[in-house]
């Protein structure tokens, strides 16, 4: 970073603190004298099946399903846009990836619109494109634009050595140096993640579907990163407005380690979407109980809607039971309550996944319901055949208590 930036960078951070005291501060004494009714989320009905598989119409080649993303309703149209796992050899099935575009107007029947983006599958440890994933469309109103903030790792084989040899060294000087005895051998599919901006060519709505340019990376491995931050690098960022300026949830997790213990979520904050994105101390944030898998707590790819009522809800991974996804309720976008749990897979019939695994996000209904996409896995181990990864949906109710 140049000098002139680093002044700016500086002038920002004591803008952000400013305005932190300020608005924050506002906004927990509104809670303090808000309703004490908490929302709640509630199972309505859960379809009994996947709407989208490997074997969908469109689907053909992606060979081990679907991960991450986010589902919008634009008009009666629902638009998916979600990483898609391709083959790419025995000892490498998560690297080779596409974020791909796909449409319903159903919700049950859906076409492949497009590839908005590839990964290049390189296992050299030096290609920032190597595996892509997390794509969260978020459209900027004051530019009349859709942005896509995805993930862009870097891949080595399980069989690399660590460090690496000279020739393939990753050329990021932040990476966590690794015991051998240590090491987390799937880390080596993706790590060192860095979030990518991208921006639609087609301005307005119907730009939703690209083509995506990419623009810039928005946060990284770096000087700025927390101790709690690890080799994973940031592997998940999902921006939105609140309190007059931009926050954004953003992921890590300690994969240098057999045992990394839990992904973790911190907050970061921006005056425009574009950035520049600024860390807030507070972080990780302690939504999650610690259990005995995961002694830090366990959360992972939070996406945020604001209700009418004005409180947001986050709805996130949590893999602490395989049939519930995680949420928490926050009344001013920066203080985020305990997380809860809602069952969408309950048993029965149409009970078809052996785990949840990412959340989509909220739809309003016109009916005042909300539809909630997920994907799921079709068995409890992913390095193994046959294993795939699918997505389906439930409807809920938000009540109050």
């Amino acid at each position: 970073m140049v000098n002139g930036d680093a002044m700016k960078l500086s002038a920002f951070a004591i803008v952000l603190g400013f305005l932190t005291l300020v608005s924050f501060g506002c906004s927990e004494t509104r809670v303090a004298q808000s309703t004490t009714l908490t929302p709640v989320l509630e199972l309505a009905e859960q379809y009994p099946s996947p709407v989208l598989t490997v074997n969908s119409p469109g689907a053909e080649g992606i060979t081990y399903g679907f991960e991450g993303g986010r589902v919008i309703r634009i008009g009666n149209t629902y638009h998916l846009i979600t990483a898609e796992h391709l083959a790419n050899g025995p000892a490498s099935r998560f690297t080779r990836t596409n974020i791909g575009h796909w449409a319903s107007e159903d919700r049950l029947h859906w076409n492949r619109v497009s590839t908005l983006l590839a990964s290049t599958g390189d296992q050299s440890g030096t290609d920032p494109h190597a595996v892509l994933a997390g794509p969260m469309p978020v459209y900027n109103n004051q530019e009349s634009q859709w942005e896509l903030f995805y993930v862009g790792y870097r891949s080595q084989p399980e069989s690399a050595p660590f460090p690496p040899a000279t020739n393939t060294i990753d050329p990021d000087p932040y990476l966590f140096q690794v015991d051998p005895s240590e090491r987390n051998p799937h880390s080596y599919y993706e790590y060192s993640g860095e979030i990518w901006r991208a921006v639609s060519k087609t301005k307005g709505g119907e730009g939703i579907g690209g083509p995506y340019e990419d623009v810039d990376v928005v946060m990284k491995l770096g000087s700025q990163s927390q101790q709690w931050e690890g080799l994973m690098g940031d592997d998940s960022f999902f921006p939105y407005y609140a309190g007059g300026h931009w926050l954004g949830f953003y992921g890590s997790s300690h994969t240098e380690t057999i045992a990394p213990g839990g992904a973790q979520v911190g907050l970061a904050s921006a005056l425009q979407l574009h950035g520049v994105w600024t860390r807030i101390a507070q972080n990780p944030l302690r939504i999650e109980e610690p259990v005995s898998w995961a002694p830090k707590g366990f959360i992972e790819n939070p996406i945020v809607n604001q209700m009418a009522d004005g409180t947001y809800i986050a709805v996130y991974n949590n893999p602490i039971s395989a049939s519930s996804t995680g949420y928490t309720v926050s009344m001013d976008g920066f203080h985020w309550a305990a997380g809860k749990s809602v069952v969408i897979q309950p048993q029965g019939s149409g009970h078809w996944a052996t785990a949840i695994r990412t959340p989509l996000g909220l739809i309003s209904e016109d009916d005042g319901t909300f539809t909630l996409f997920y994907t799921g896995w079709s068995s409890n181990d992913p390095w193994s055949d046959p294993f795939t990864m699918s997505v389906g949906f439930v409807t809920l109710r938000l009540q109050y208590q």
